[in-house]
């Protein structure tokens, strides 16, 4: 990518290999990228399996995989060091052990979280990153949630999701942490189970219930086809848009 547009190219996505599954992406929803090319971008997507190897994916006990703790930001898989898109021979990286931009992908299973068959797909790709961080405190009872941002037109939408407190960094000189312990006496507050003790983990999962409907389309406020893919990081860069779908068959 690096200051040149997005290029589409046909890319050779190799056969699977030990607890690793394909993907294919109906919808994506672009997000700031790293440096490292050749190589295909994007971590932000919902599409449906091709491909299951273990228990866990098909289990109904259970919406995670194998393993949750694996390094992805060296563009190549965990078991063999290699990856598996590739262009006339031509090694192309992953990112983020993702690579959402194309019609397929090939995945660890420990970057997959399977959802219900109900959930409407063009709306819960953007789910990924921000949003269920972000909204999510506010949804769970947070009193104060400091926004940090060098983009103050940002602000009036941080609000209407729950955001209180804002921090424009072009407004002071001073570390960010610094600031932040200024608004709120010097620290911040988060509730976690962390005990081990097995009986407090069960009382924690039993008290919660089915979530109140979340107005997805609320965060979307652009869409377009593949093929106008780098538009959608001009939205982003622009400051234009919250959350930009790419319809894989528009």
């Amino acid at each position: 990518m690096g200051r040149k547009p997005l290029v589409i190219e046909e890319v050779e996505v190799a056969p699977l290999e030990k607890d690793e599954v394909r993907l294919k992406i109906l919808y994506i929803h672009p997000f700031g990228q790293k440096p490292l090319f050749p190589r295909i971008s994007g971590h932000e997507a919902a599409g449906v399996q091709g491909a299951l190897p273990t228990r866990h994916c098909q289990s109904e006990e259970s919406n995670t995989g194998d393993l949750l703790r694996i390094n992805t930001e060296k563009g190549i898989m965990t078991d063999d060091g290699q990856s598996r898109f590739s262009i006339k021979e031509k090694l192309i990286y992953n990112f983020l052990g993702t690579s959402t931009f194309g019609e397929y992908t090939v995945v660890h299973v420990g970057c997959v979280v399977k959802i219900s068959p109900a959930a409407p797909l063009d709306e819960v790709c953007v789910l990924s990153c921000g949003i269920s961080t972000g909204l999510g405190a506010s949804l769970n009872g947070a009193s104060t949630i400091v926004g940090v941002t060098l983009n103050p037109n940002r602000i009036s939408d941080a609000k209407n999701f729950g955001v209180t407190e804002f921090v424009n960094l072009k407004d002071y000189n001073k570390p960010v942490q610094q600031v932040i312990a200024a608004m709120t006496d010097g620290r911040l507050d988060r509730r976690v189970e962390y005990t081990g003790n097995i009986q407090a983990m069960i009382s924690a999962f039993e008290c919660v219930h089915d979530a109140e409907e979340l107005e997805m389309e609320k965060f979307i406020t652009h869409s377009a086809s593949f093929s106008e893919i780098s538009k959608s990081f001009e939205y982003m860069l622009k400051g234009e848009s919250l959350r930009t779908i790419i319809c894989m068959d528009g």
